[in-house]
């Protein structure tokens, strides 16, 4: 899903990227021509589901893993903010916007 939204594709672009890509599949762990991809219906389902929780319960679990996922590079990479580095700025922005900083 992540990928999709980066490259504002649609299922089907995503499907066929993922079918046919060897970036886009290798970033997925893909790295045998054998290997399968989920299918459409688990797509989905499970987006079905993730919404359908949001709805429920009031918790995006999108964006509480896009922030920890952040949070946790920040941490690791020794983000600071003070100095700007082409790899962290983006780091640090979303930081920002995230976290109110």
């Amino acid at each position: 899903m992540i990928i999709k939204e980066a490259f504002v594709w649609s299922d089907l672009q995503l499907f066929e990227h993922c079918r046919f890509d060897l970036l886009i599949r290798s970033s997925l762990g893909l790295y045998n021509l054998s290997d399968e991809i989920l299918t459409e219906a688990t797509y989905s389902l499970f987006r079905k589901w993730v919404n359908q929780y949001n709805r429920e319960y009031k918790e995006d679990l999108f964006q509480e893993t896009f922030e920890t996922i952040t949070y946790e590079q920040i941490k690791e990479f020794k983000v600071d903010g003070k100095s700007i580095r082409i790899d962290s700025k983006l780091f640090w922005q979303q930081y920002c916007l995230v976290f109110s900083v």
